[in-house]
């Protein structure tokens, strides 16, 4: 991809598509706000492990982070609570017969609240 583009622009780019405020996402990575925009400017350079949190909350690759390729790469699903995702990968460990009983039980409690 363009190397024109930095980590920064990438971050923005990112937050912007996920419909997050740099206060809120700062939030969901246990950041400060100020941090965030550093990065976004390009100020500073984040850290690995603010890589890593910033790739796996967005759910995008660090390569894509880094340097623009493979974005799809961890992109899987568009999770951004993130106790739903903790909840969604526990119920992805199941087995198949658990699984399709939780399933059964999410999609009659959303017939009832679209359906009252």
């Amino acid at each position: 991809m363009s190397s024109d583009i930095t980590i920064g622009q990438r971050i923005k780019q990112i937050r912007k598509e996920i419909g997050l405020s740099q206060k809120d996402l700062a939030n969901k990575l246990k950041m400060h706000a100020t941090q965030l925009a550093r990065y976004e400017v390009g100020r500073i350079k984040p850290s690995l492990d603010a890589i890593l949190k910033i790739a796996r909350f967005c759910e995008v690759s660090v390569d894509y982070l880094l340097d623009g390729e493979n974005k799809e790469l961890t992109k899987m699903a568009k999770i951004y609570d993130q106790e739903l995702l903790e909840l969604t990968r526990k119920v992805d460990k199941l087995n198949k017969g658990k699984r399709d009983k939780i399933k059964w039980v999410i999609q009659g409690m959303l017939s009832q609240i679209e359906h009252p």
